[in-house]
């Protein structure tokens, strides 16, 4: 657009100014780069939940966190944990402020090791990853015989006691 600047006694002079103004960046940004060690054994899970954290700035677009299949994510915890297979973070004027997400393996999962990546991503950034792994192992039972052993006893200087046993097995299919 043309400027112009004048002073007494000067002749007037135009001089065309143009520029462009760059957005800034879009950044998401996450705590942790991967989540280990999700287990349980069978017939006994979901896995404990872990957590890491996203934010982001200069967006355009909300941010969408998706899970791998036999995982699952909530931005709530404990008792209130509702899992799915992705969550929304909504932007409000370009950001999306620091945001615990919560991260579990799903329960019924057969033996086995259950590897794979959370994805973060919005329109204009650099995917972010977040490396899952974790495993189901097998269920291991005990049994025992009897629930005590009574009646050791013997009289002084004349010991030891009768013998007394019990079976204890273990399976570990």
């Amino acid at each position: 657009f043309p400027s112009h600047d004048t002073s007494a006694g000067a002749d007037t002079k135009s001089v065309n100014v143009s520029g462009t103004v760059t957005p800034a960046p879009v950044v998401i940004t996450v705590s942790k780069t991967s989540l280990t060690n999700f287990t349980y054994s069978n017939g006994n899970g979901p896995a404990a939940i872990q957590s890491f954290t996203v934010n982001g700035s200069g967006l355009t677009a909300n941010i969408k966190v998706t899970a791998p299949a036999n995982y699952e994510v909530s931005t709530f915890t404990g008792t209130s944990f509702v899992g799915g297979s992705s969550v929304t973070l909504t932007q409000n004027a370009g950001n999306v402020s620091v945001t615990n997400i919560y991260v579990r393996m799903k329960k019924d999962l057969a033996v086995g090791t259950y590897d794979g990546k959370i994805t973060v991503e919005t329109t204009g950034a650099t995917t972010k990853e977040v490396s899952l792994s974790g495993y189901v192992t097998e269920a291991t039972s005990v049994s025992v015989s009897a629930t005590s052993l009574t009646g050791f006893e013997y009289v002084v200087n004349n010991g030891p006691s009768a013998e007394k046993s019990l079976d204890i097995t273990g399976v570990n299919p």
